[in-house]
C-alpha cells in the first residue's frame, strides 16, 4: 500500500496537471461524439425522451441503440479516429509523467511536456509490445465464463444479472492487472534506456509475479474507485430532474468533476506501478 500513498500525496500535489489530464479527457469525448450529436439533434431535442438521455438514463441509450442500430455504426465510425489518437497520446503523456511524478525527487509540473516528448518514442514501442497483454484478461475472463456457468445455469434473470457484474468487475480488475504490468515496463524503460520494449515487457510481467500483493492492490484501486465514482454519479444524476435550466447546468458540473477524478485515479495508479518497480 506504501507506493498507492505515496502516488496519490504526489498526483494530490499537482491538481494542476490532473485538471489538464481531465481536460484532455473531455475534449475527445467532445470530438469523439460530435458526429453522433450533429445526426441526433434534430431527433431528440424536442422529444420528452431528450432530458432522460442527457441525465443519463442507460435504459434510454440501450433502447435508442436496439431501435435504431445505424446510429450504433455512426458512433463507432466517429470515435474511431479519436480514441486512437487518444490511446497514442496516453501512452506519451505516461512515459512524461513516469519521468517526473515517480522518480524519487519530482520535478515541477512543468516539466511534464518536456519528458514526454524526451521520452515519445520508448513509450510508443513499450506500448505497442504491450498490447500483447491485453489479451490475457480476455481469456481468463472467459475461462471465468465457463467456470461459473454451471452454478449459474437454469437461474433467474437476478441471478444471471449478478453474474454478469461479477464477470464485468473480473474484466476489469484483469484489464488493470494488465495495465499495471504494463507500467511497470514502462518505468523500467526509463530507468534503464538500453532496455528494450519486448525485454521491459517480460520484466514488468516478472515484477507483477514476485510483488504480486502491491499489483493486486494497485489494480484493486483502479477497479474500485472507478466503480465508486461511476456509481455516485449514476445515483446523483437520476435524482436531478430533468426540466429545469439548473439541473442540466449542475449535471454538467458532475460530469466535470467525475472527469477529473478518474484522471485523478489514472494517474495515482500509474505513479504507484511507477514507484512499486524502483
Amino acid at each position: 500500500m506504501e507506493p498507492l500513498v505515496e502516488a496519490f500525496a504526489r498526483v494530490w500535489a499537482r491538481p494542476r496537471l490532473v485538471l489538464a489530464l481531465a481536460a484532455l479527457n473531455v475534449l475527445f469525448t467532445i470530438v469523439a461524439a460530435h458526429p453522433l450529436s450533429s445526426a441526433l439533434a434534430p431527433a431528440i431535442d424536442l422529444r420528452p425522451g431528450a432530458g432522460g438521455l442527457l441525465s443519463g438514463d442507460d435504459g434510454l441509450y440501450a433502447e435508442l441503440l436496439l431501435d435504431n442500430p445505424a446510429i450504433g455504426r455512426v458512433a463507432a465510425s466517429g470515435a474511431e479516429l479519436a480514441v486512437l489518437v487518444y490511446g497514442l497520446l496516453a501512452w506519451l503523456l505516461a512515459g512524461g509523467i513516469l519521468a517526473t511524478l515517480a522518480r524519487p525527487h519530482p520535478l515541477p509540473p512543468g516539466g511534464v511536456l518536456a519528458a514526454t516528448g524526451a521520452h515519445a518514442w520508448r513509450m510508443l514501442k513499450v506500448g505497442a509490445a504491450g498490447l500483447s497483454l491485453r489479451l490475457v484478461p480476455l481469456l481468463l475472463t472467459t475461462g471465468l465464463f465457463f467456470a461459473l456457468k454451471p452454478l449459474f445455469a437454469y437461474r433467474g434473470f437476478r441471478e444471471l444479472g449478478w453474474w454478469l457484474i461479477i464477470l464485468l468487475v473480473m474484466f476489469g480488475f484483469f484489464w488493470s492487472l494488465a495495465s499495471v504490468t504494463v507500467d511497470y515496463a514502462r518505468a523500467l524503460m526509463l530507468a534503464d534506456p538500453a532496455l528494450g520494449a519486448w525485454r521491459a515487457i517480460a520484466r514488468g510481467c516478472k515484477r507483477t509475479w514476485r510483488n504480486a500483493r502491491t499489483t493486486a492492490a494497485i489494480a484493486a484501486f483502479s477497479v474500485a474507485a472507478f466503480l465508486a465514482v461511476t456509481l455516485v454519479y449514476h445515483l446523483t444524476a437520476y435524482r436531478l430532474p430533468n426540466a429545469p435550466a439548473w439541473s442540466f447546468a449542475l449535471l454538467t458540473l458532475l460530469r466535470l468533476g467525475v472527469a477529473y477524478v478518474r484522471a485523478a485515479i489514472n494517474t495515482t495508479a500509474l505513479v504507484a506501478a511507477g514507484l512499486a518497480s524502483s
